[in-house]
């Protein structure tokens, strides 16, 4: 699987040790290809087996910026068009250089205009602030620890719990309520020092150690229903499947996983007319 781990502070030269075994054992684990940075406060960790394309460079960083990130955008022309509309030079060719360039032109406003599927991390080494935020339907995963002033940041928790400062206590609250089938909270997981960030949530984190998060995106359930015929709402539901599917195939082979459920056949159908390559 891909993923990343982020430690800030981490200044130490032994907590700087432990997070590169810690990031190379998670590695390892998935036989995948492992690449870690030192930033000035931060130390940022990026895994990912040889056969997934990656996001891009990573971590990615510049003269301020460093950059890890999970999945991948959407909507990438779009974002292209309104970063040009709001300055910003230069061309940005990967997903990552993407999210840096977003976070360049409007700051903790940068998941407002991001779509997809993602999960990313910003460490802005001149102000001492990293900012995270997870996609909008909560489809890539974000934990967070928080201890001794230290905040830690992962793809999956178990990176976290091995951290320096960080422990494997079990959060029995949590476990009774999940082996119950009665679960109260987003943000809990079964380890007491790692949590969970929502989806559509993002988290700043200042040069002072304080901390905030956020819903920056919900589902507008007030929203007035559509206005046409049944028949032109059908056709304008597959219309817009079919421009969806393509934007995540970006004109790629796929093989599909089908549950067998009703819109199956829709969705198999519409990775053969999105991509260059017979899907199977």
């Amino acid at each position: 699987m891909t993923g990343f781990v982020v430690l800030a502070p981490c200044t130490d030269a032994a907590d700087r040790h432990r997070f590169e075994q810690v990031a190379a054992a998670f590695a390892r684990r998935d036989r995948s290809t492992e690449a870690t940075r030192h930033e000035r406060g931060a130390s940022l960790s990026c895994f990912r087996p040889p056969s997934v394309a990656a996001l891009g460079p990573v971590p990615w960083r510049d003269e301020r910026l460093s950059v890890v990130a999970h999945g991948r955008l959407d909507r990438r022309d779009v974002l292209r068009r309104e970063l040009a509309r709001a300055g910003t030079t230069g061309q940005a060719d990967s997903d990552i250089e993407l999210i840096a360039a977003a976070y360049r032109a409007w700051g903790v406003e940068a998941p407002l205009h991001l779509h997809g599927d993602f999960s990313f991390v910003v460490w802005d080494g001149r102000s001492g602030e990293l900012f995270a935020a997870r996609d909008r339907v909560g489809a890539k995963a974000l934990f967070l620890g928080q201890r001794s002033g230290s905040l830690a940041l992962a793809t999956e928790p178990n990176p976290i719990v091995e951290l320096p400062g960080f422990g494997r206590a079990v959060n029995e609250g949590f476990c009774a309520e999940y082996l119950a089938d009665a679960m109260t909270s987003t943000t809990e997981t079964v380890f007491a020092d790692v949590q969970r960030l929502p989806r559509g949530h993002a988290l700043h984190r200042r040069a002072d150690g304080s901390l905030r998060t956020w819903r920056y995106w919900d589902f507008d359930l007030h929203a007035p229903a559509p206005a046409g015929s049944p028949e032109d709402l059908a056709e304008e539901l597959a219309g817009r499947t079919e421009q969806a599917v393509a934007r995540c195939l970006r004109g790629a082979r796929t093989a599909p996983p089908v549950s067998g459920g009703a819109a199956a056949p829709e969705l198999t159908s519409c990775c053969g007319w999105g991509c260059s390559y017979p899907s199977r």
